[in-house]
């Protein structure tokens, strides 16, 4: 998350052009759920990511024992 995306979050939660007396602690609590929202879509962003990746480093390495399997046989004789 970045430093504009936490202003953004601030001003979605009033606390722009001087509303952060205004909104008083209900603000706070606004601001805290967007951050936390926010959050947790880019944890489950890198938790996709992640998943992705597992998935092609298990299907390369799934191929490379089929390949060395598919060798093993080849020089076996007949």
């Amino acid at each position: 998350m970045t430093r504009d995306d936490i202003a953004r979050m601030a001003k979605e939660a009033g606390f722009a052009d001087g509303m952060a007396e205004i909104m008083g602690l209900e603000g706070f609590y606004n601001f805290a759920a967007l951050v936390a929202a926010e959050k947790d879509k880019e944890i489950k962003r890198l938790q996709d990511l992640l998943y992705t990746q597992l998935g092609e480093l298990t299907a390369l390495r799934a191929e490379k024992q089929i390949r060395k399997r598919v060798e093993e046989l080849k020089e076996q004789p007949r």
